[in-house]
């Protein structure tokens, strides 16, 4: 008997009935390629490729519809599916059930498609699209504008930013007043400080109105912070009046008013008592 084992990687030694032999040992052409690459391509290029292996079964698969379903059924990744699977992928674009079988599959593109639905979703929660009136109805259900703002910040920042907060809170109490601002104009020393700080907002708010000069005088380089001494001298006040204190120091007036200063300082003074009267 031959021993194909034997012989030489050299093909030309190879005759038909060496061959035939080889191909005898195998039941299918993808064993004989896979065992014997050098005597199949021999067989293959001498022509007797056909009459070596006319003994051997084909390997080729009928495809059925629930088939194709079991083999896709076996994975998750789309991508994977492609790569492993191709002569499935093939009949099953042929048979035009590609889709159907692979609806439960992911894949790069489906990943790409599902991110990009995500920052869609994600982009219209962090930039939401409101109309003028529904914004108006809302703000009517409340009577200031904090209240507004702690309930809804969202639709309240849309507000802002549309620039449409004016007209749909006329209705509401203002409660950035005047005198407000000046109380907390009153917690820093000078502009500049009271700029920088944690009311910024209200700087900005007071310098929009025209109220800077009121409330923090230019002229005013630097406040001292509340101090009972200042005002005090042996129990007597500085100043002999109220206007001379208002006159001379509007800042410590105001913090002595504010304060509720004004009545130790002057309840003695006979012109103070009437003015009170």
């Amino acid at each position: 008997m031959l021993n194909f084992k034997s012989f030489n990687v050299n093909e030309s030694k190879l005759t038909k009935d060496d061959i035939i032999e080889i191909a005898n040992r195998y039941n299918t052409k993808e064993d004989f390629y896979k065992n014997n690459s050098t005597a199949y391509t021999t067989a293959s290029r001498n022509g007797w490729l056909q009459d070596v292996t006319k003994h051997m079964k084909s390997k080729r698969i009928i495809w059925t519809l629930q088939m194709l379903i079991d083999v896709a059924n076996k994975y998750d990744d789309l991508d994977e599916f492609r790569k492993k699977e191709p002569k499935a992928v093939h009949m099953a674009l042929k048979r035009h059930v590609y889709d159907d079988i692979t609806s439960h599959m992911d894949s790069i593109k489906k990943r790409k498609l599902a991110k990009v639905k995500e920052e869609i979703q994600l982009k219209k929660i962090l930039n939401p699209v409101y109309t003028k009136d529904h914004l108006t109805d809302l703000a009517n259900k409340y009577s200031t504008k904090l209240e507004f703002k702690k309930d809804h910040p969202i639709k309240y920042a849309y507000a802002v930013k549309k620039n449409w907060i004016s007209d749909i809170t006329p209705h509401m109490k203002n409660l950035y007043t005047k005198d407000y601002i000046r109380d907390i104009s009153l917690k820093y020393r000078n502009r500049e400080d009271f700029k920088k700080g944690r009311h910024k907002k209200l700087y900005s708010y007071a310098y929009r109105m025209g109220w800077l000069d009121d409330i923090m005088p230019i002229s005013i380089k630097s406040r001292v912070r509340p101090n009972v001494t200042q005002l005090f001298r042996d129990g007597v006040s500085v100043y002999k009046t109220v206007e001379d204190l208002k006159s001379a120091e509007p800042v410590l007036y105001d913090i002595a008013f504010k304060m509720g200063w004004i009545d130790k300082l002057y309840g003695d003074n006979p012109a103070w008592k009437e003015k009170q009267i």
